[in-house]
């Protein structure tokens, strides 16, 4: 029970990481074209 606990954090840590890394690089892209 405490492994699957383990998984369930780690695979909630890195989805939260992902999200948060994709989010950064979309709000980069969206600075470096020009235009509004």
């Amino acid at each position: 029970m405490v492994k699957f606990f383990q998984f369930t954090l780690m695979r909630a840590v890195m989805s939260l990481f992902t999200l948060l890394l994709v989010s950064f690089i979309v709000f980069s892209l969206m600075e470096m074209v020009p235009g509004n």
